[in-house]
């Protein structure tokens, strides 16, 4: 009985349920069938227009491309396929769109190219917390400026304005997978390389170059004319012309600056990589050579490199007069008086040190055993000569090695340098 009364209930409701879709489908059948009349073939082209859209008829709107209601776009306008240009979008002439490009809430100038994949003018990325812990979107309710001969790369996205319009201006530059967030606003002639993110109501100013995948705090204002290094993050506002760069980013004087203190902390390699840093962000800061000349002599210690090294002298056998010439050169550099480094006196010494030894006959003779033959012996301490001959006689004198230096060795033991 009860199965029976399942099944009738089944019934009356998938009856009343297929009545109820039909009697709504009257209204929305006839409201679509309105709408789609109102959309319209456009003649240069093939795609799809609204009756209210405003078109020059010099535009060329691609098959599978669509023009919602209330658009403007001007003379000599290109529209690739899959890209939806949406209600009220402005479109000045002679831009060209490229394919699944998505506009809406925007006005883009004159001279524009907008390369495939962009997006342009969907919400910014903006959120609160209310009283009761539920999270609210912000309204956003303006829109994205793009101003005259601005190209933007594939994949890029440009969100619209909350409390004021997101701006681009006139003849900036924007790479593939560029993100700016909602009210940011970019002056003129600025270049933004790939991945560069910029978060909200950030202030750029004009002849701006980010590097790729500079990291631009919200909130955040930079100068005009400012060079920021690839991988670069900004924290705090930049308020004067220059380069910078770094985590967080620093002018490249600043970076040598840095790279002293890291010295002064016996911290060598630190050093060198934040000089390095600042050599990338401006290579013309004077006496970067100097810098990096004493610093890498302080660091052939760590190295375990030998005094042969401090000039590049690859043959230990080289004569006095060559090693002099070497170390006046880099004596030169390193004098305190002209190279402006807290590394310079440390390394003018350690410089005149290895001269003196170097230049020195015996001095030398002594230094080499210690240096290369020690190294030798320990290197062959397993080899073939150390073993007994294949005729059973272990009690054979291995040859030895004259010295360059014109002396006689005669201690067989050549990690004894008496």
């Amino acid at each position: 009985m009860a199965v029976k009364r399942f099944v009738h209930y089944y019934r009356l409701t998938k009856t009343y349920k297929q009545d109820f879709g039909r009697f709504c489908n009257l209204f929305s059948t006839k409201s679509d069938m309105e709408s789609r009349q109102q959309f319209q073939k456009w003649h240069n082209g093939g795609g799809i227009f609204h009756q209210s859209a405003c078109i020059d008829s010099t535009v060329l709107i691609e098959v599978g491309a669509i023009v919602h209601s209330k658009a403007v776009l001007g003379a000599n306008v290109c529209i690739g396929s899959g890209t939806v240009v949406g209600p009220a979008v402005t479109i000045g002439q002679s831009t060209n769109i490229g394919f699944n490009v998505a506009l809406s809430n925007c006005i883009i100038g004159d001279s524009c190219i907008i390369h495939n994949g962009v997006c342009i003018g969907q919400d910014g990325f903006g959120f609160f917390v209310d009283e009761h812990g539920n999270m609210l979107k912000k309204p956003q309710l303006l829109n994205a400026r793009i101003g005259n001969h601005v190209e933007i790369g594939a994949n890029s996205c440009i969100d619209r304005g909350s409390w004021r319009d997101t701006v681009i201006g006139d003849h900036s530059k924007i790479d593939n997978l560029v993100q700016i967030g909602h009210n940011v606003a970019i002056g003129k002639s600025c270049m933004l390389c790939g991945q560069v993110g910029i978060a909200g109501s950030a202030t750029i100013g004009d002849y701006v170059t980010l590097g790729g995948r500079v990291a631009v705090r919200d909130h955040v204002s930079i100068a005009s004319k400012v060079r920021l290094a690839a991988n670069s993050c900004v924290f705090k506002d930049i308020t004067e012309p220059g380069d910078y760069g770094g985590f967080p980013a620093l002018a490249a004087g600043k970076a040598r600056d840095a790279a002293e203190e890291y010295l002064k902390l016996q911290n060598v390699d630190m050093a060198i990589k934040q000089l390095k840093a600042a050599k990338d962000f401006n290579g013309n800061l004077p006496n970067l050579d100097d810098y990096f000349t004493a610093y890498r002599v302080h660091q052939l210690p760590e190295m375990k490199s030998t005094r042969y090294d401090i000039p590049p002298i690859t043959d230990p056998e080289v004569d006095n007069s060559t090693i002099k010439k070497q170390y006046k050169r880099l004596a030169l550099m390193l004098h305190p008086e002209k190279n402006p480094s807290i590394a310079a006196e440390g390394a003018f010494k350690i410089v005149q040190s290895a001269r003196d030894v170097l230049t020195n006959p015996e001095k030398r003779e002594a230094y080499y055993r210690r240096s290369f033959c020690s190294k030798k012996s320990k290197a062959g301490s397993n080899s073939s000569w150390s073993q007994p001959r294949a005729d059973g006689d272990s009690n054979f004198s291995r040859a030895r090695k004259p010295s360059p230096f014109g002396f006689q060795k005669t201690d067989p033991d050549p990690n004894n340098s008496s």
